[in-house]
């Protein structure tokens, strides 16, 4: 039977080859049609159908809507006319530097608000793609590898943690991105923002110790004893006892096996209720 090698909490970290850069689609539950971008740090190309049309630099902004079956782009000074596919390059982005360390905030920072939907301003480091796909926007976050990290390990866990569970948090979420790279391959990038794959909003804001847990676990993995990446998988609460992974999908895992968990216990969503409407109109 194949296990996990052990080590602390039942790990290993094996050191493989990371990838530099991931592709990333944002707002996937969303329908887009109109968004404010701003670059907030360093100097950008904005690129349409492949030629230059702006540089965006520090409190310089463009907005870009579907506009029948295209995508217009202007500003408050220009109409920059309409484009199959805009292209949003940091001048100063280096996916090889950044390999092993998130890049500084000069690097690039970009500023994205949803007008249609509204939503809330995000953070984006690396640069953006901007395609049109099933009559709306779809915008995808090219970035290097530990800046999706530290993004990744703060949306799923919060910036109020300490160091070592953040470190934890970035092997296992480094493992989980690696082994699903082709989780969405025919929708043009790698993973998506969402819960889906791994929940993503942007650049880690909130706490300085998360981008180091990512530099100082750097291209470290979880994998089984034939050096295969496992199944990373994670949850904010299991209810205080896990399934089998058979019970839940196809193939039983020797790592994924039904466990009590204590530590689920006493938090938060440990317990529900749902109602079932019965067919004589009672509930239970």
């Amino acid at each position: 039977m194949k296990k996990v090698n052990l080590f602390l909490f039942l790990l290993v970290f094996n050191k493989i080859t990371i990838a530099q850069q991931i592709n990333i689609g944002l707002f996937q539950q969303l329908e887009i049609d109109k968004l404010f971008i701003e670059a907030s740090a360093g100097k950008y190309k904005i690129k349409g159908d492949g030629k230059k049309l702006y540089q965006l630099k520090n409190d310089r902004n463009i907005i870009l809507k579907y506009t029948n079956g295209m995508i217009s782009v202007s500003n408050s000074k220009k109409d920059f006319g309409l484009h199959t596919e805009i292209e949003i390059v940091a001048r100063n982005y280096n996916y090889n530097k950044s390999h092993n360390k998130p890049n500084s905030r000069k690097n690039s920072e970009l500023n994205i608000k949803l007008i249609t939907p509204k939503q809330d301003t995000r953070t984006y480091q690396g640069n953006l793609n901007v395609k049109v796909y099933n009559k709306q926007l779809e915008i995808i976050n090219q970035i290097a590898m530990p800046d999706y990290l530290a993004g990744v390990v703060e949306a799923e866990s919060g910036p109020n943690e300490v160091i070592e569970y953040y470190k934890n948090q970035a092997i296992i979420c480094r493992t989980y991105a690696l082994k699903n790279l082709e989780k969405h391959k025919n929708e043009g990038f790698h993973l998506c923002d969402g819960v889906h794959c791994q929940a993503y909003k942007g650049k880690s804001t909130n706490n300085k110790i998360i981008p180091k847990a990512v530099t100082d676990t750097k291209d470290l993995v979880i994998v089984d004893n034939d050096n295969q990446l496992i199944e990373a998988l994670f949850s904010a609460n299991c209810g205080g006892q896990t399934n089998n992974s058979e019970d839940v999908w196809s193939s039983a895992l020797p790592y994924l096996r039904s466990i009590a968990d204590t530590f689920c216990i006493d938090q938060s969503k440990h317990s529900g209720q749902k109602k079932l409407i019965l067919a004589n109109g009672k509930t239970s």
